[in-house]
């Protein structure tokens, strides 16, 4: 029992503990606005649906706050190192075994199991960002040795067959975009010098997405992606950003219209928590990719700054961390987090205000879903044992 209490629910002392409770805070106030959102649903308008979708997801904040804990005691490199082409293998063996399970969108994502009367979706792409940035840190973190073929062989073809089938096999390229970018984000920070070359390439091609994935939401661009023959509602989402009411009442633009009648009915208070008129019939996934409209909807200005100052936080402590440790794995793992948090951030926020295409991507912790909830809090967890371990190794010296 003593161990159970030491490795699920309670922290290691020297982790950080405003990362903790930031953690904390956010999930809760994800709990709160997933309910207000989930009444859109006519599934939901019972009393007994809605609470049953609650407790379902105090469920998933318990299982990740468990899983958050033990990794922050029980993580180590050397474990990671004899278990990686375990991690590999199963998050591959995973994300194939999706295709047995129905789409939801057009995706193959999801895992679906139905448990005491509850439907449980595993979403394995999720964990797999978290497995990228493991696996590049063991195999590119701290080496002496300069060859890039023992440097790069075996994470790039995990991250090969990883992007492969989640872009084409699941057919979910919002989480292959944030997967090669978690990756690539990973890669740049090793300082080995068989591996200069190989960042130079990437850094270039990165330059080249980013002009290309603004040159494609131009006039140009659009016409461009209409030659190609590229599906209606991905071409959607790139209009949308170049003129978000081409449409208002086309498939594609109705949520993204009403999502910015939202942002604009909120002002700085909101029109009150729980009386969003819009996440009714107005907007198909208020709970999940639009929640953030739901929030400053309700709660205005207000209710974005308390999500995005949560952000600032982690990712402020985090990089706080990154500076002073000295090893490169830790480096690594503590970046590839913080971009975990900030990418979705980013593509999440970005696509339902028209500023980016729409992905489809989770807002970490605020959005409803077990699979990013239990993902997000690993991640973290992950992030909190090298903190401890680090910290430790300074007081050792001292």
């Amino acid at each position: 029992m003593k161990t159970f209490i030491r490795s699920f629910l309670i922290q290691p002392k020297r982790t950080d503990k405003v990362i903790y409770i930031t953690i904390l805070l956010l999930g809760i106030f994800g709990l709160i606005m997933q309910t207000s959102a989930s009444m859109f649903s006519t599934s939901t308008f019972s009393l007994f649906s809605l609470l049953k979708i609650t407790f379902k997801q105090i469920m998933f904040l318990i299982a990740g706050h468990l899983i958050m804990v033990y990794f922050s005691n029980r993580f180590t490199y050397d474990k990671a190192q004899r278990n990686i082409f375990y991690i590999m293998i199963t998050i591959l063996v995973l994300l194939i075994a999706t295709r047995f399970f129905q789409p939801a969108g057009g995706s193959y994502a999801w895992i679906r199991l139905n448990i005491a009367g509850f439907s449980i979706s595993l979403q394995p792409s999720e964990f797999a960002k978290i497995a990228i940035v493991i696996v590049m840190a063991i195999y590119l973190g701290d080496k002496k040795y300069n060859k890039w073929q023992k440097l790069i062989i075996v994470p790039f073809s995990f991250f090969a067959i990883a992007m492969i089938l989640i872009a084409i096999y699941q057919k979910d390229l919002g989480t292959a975009l944030i997967f090669m970018l978690i990756t690539f984000f990973c890669f740049m920070i090793p300082a080995n010098r068989g591996l200069r070359t190989f960042q130079i390439i990437a850094l270039l091609l990165a330059i080249i997405f980013v002009f290309l994935m603004y040159y494609l939401t131009t006039s140009s661009g659009i016409e461009l992606l209409r030659d190609l023959n590229i599906s209606e509602y991905q071409l959607t989402r790139f209009i949308a950003v170049e003129n978000p009411f081409y449409d208002k009442f086309g498939k594609g633009f109705f949520d993204l219209n009403n999502s910015l009648i939202g942002f604009s009915r909120g002002e700085l208070f909101g029109v009150g928590l729980g009386k969003s008129i819009l996440k009714y019939s107005n907007i198909s996934a208020a709970s999940t990719d639009f929640i953030m409209e739901v929030i400053v909807e309700e709660l205005g200005l207000m209710g974005f700054m308390y999500v995005f100052l949560g952000y600032i936080i982690i990712v402020y402590r985090l990089i706080r961390h990154a500076l002073y440790i000295k090893s490169e794995k830790g480096k690594i793992i503590i970046i590839g987090v913080m971009m975990y948090f900030v990418l979705h951030f980013i593509f999440n926020v970005g696509g339902i205000t028209c500023l980016l295409p729409l992905t489809g991507v989770p807002l970490l912790l605020i959005s409803s879903g077990g699979s990013s909830t239990v993902a997000a809090m690993m991640a973290i967890g992950i992030a909190q044992a090298i903190i401890n371990q680090e910290k430790n190794l300074v007081r050792n010296d001292r």
